[in-house]
Parts: structure tokens; C-alpha cells; sequence
């Protein structure tokens, strides 16, 4: 029996658009033609990447694993923050690849998320607001993905 791959799907809460929403249904749509068994990882935000990776999982019959953050004893910003970055280092932890939906600025928990990933030698893909996607060694759009352009994020269907 094939151990199913463990791929993560986060993004910036700036990523909520419906042209996002397209981009993470095609990528799991592009998974699941060359993987038989996908479970998608998340961090459960009901907003942007996380949400559209659920509803496509969903939608493909796939298995999810989210790991919502744990706001127990949380009263500050701070620790909600500390508590998200925990999170975040649990998606990377339980993912074998990252597709990250980062947004213009690069700030916020989604590059947390990239980082920890990449300090565990985790292959790291960054999709652009435009819907490019690249393979990071650096969290930086350096190396583009061959294989991903498989996805085909011209979108002029």
C-alpha cells in the first residue's frame, strides 16, 4: 500500500481572491493526476489559501490534516503570534512538500511557515500573485519549477 504524500497548501490572507481560490484548485487538481494518494496539510484559517486547500480536498475526496492554532491562554498579541509561528512550524513539520501562496510583501506567518520549512530541507514551491510558481532553495522566487509548469496558470480557460 503506497504511503500517501503529505503536501502543505498555506498562503497569505492576502491571497483571498477568487483567481487564488482557481490557483489551489488547479494545483490539487495537477496533484492528484500524478499522485494516487494526497493528504493536504493546513493551518485551518477560514480565510485565503488554507480555506480553498480544504474545499479542494473535499472536493477531490482527499484526507486533510490542519492544524488550527491553539488559542489557549491567549490574551495578547504576542502570544498569539507565538502561538501561530508554533503552528506554522507543525505544517512543516507533517508536510513532504510546501505550496505557499505568498503575497507581495512577504511578511506575516505564511513566510514562517516557508522558512521552517526550508531550515528542515523541505522543497518549498512560492505561487505569485500572478499565479507563477517556483521552486525555492532560499525563500526567494530563485529557481523555477520545471515540473510545475505542468499546472498551467495561464488561466485563459
Amino acid at each position: 500500500m503506497e504511503t500517501p504524500l503529505r503536501v502543505g497548501i498555506v498562503g497569505s490572507r492576502r491571497r483571498a481572491t477568487l483567481f487564488d481560490r482557481k490557483i489551489v484548485h488547479r494545483l490539487v487538481e495537477w496533484l492528484v493526476r500524478d499522485v494516487s494518494q494526497i493528504v493536504i496539510v493546513s493551518g485551518g484559517c477560514p480565510i485565503g489559501a488554507d480555506a480553498f486547500a480544504e474545499e479542494a480536498a473535499k472536493l477531490y475526496g482527499l484526507p486533510t490534516k490542519i492544524f488550527p492554532i491553539d488559542k489557549t491562554g491567549v490574551s495578547t498579541k504576542w502570544q498569539f503570534t507565538t502561538k501561530a509561528y508554533e503552528r506554522n512550524a507543525k505544517i512543516a513539520e507533517n508536510s513532504e512538500k510546501l505550496y505557499a501562496l505568498i503575497s507581495d510583501d512577504r511578511t506575516g506567518g505564511t513566510e514562517n511557515t516557508i522558512k521552517h520549512a526550508l531550515e528542515l530541507g523541505k522543497p518549498v514551491y512560492l505561487v505569485t500573485s500572478n499565479g507563477e510558481v517556483y521552486l525555492s532553495k532560499d525563500g526567494q522566487n530563485s529557481i523555477c519549477a520545471p515540473e510545475v509548469r505542468l499546472l498551467d496558470l495561464n488561466f485563459t480557460d
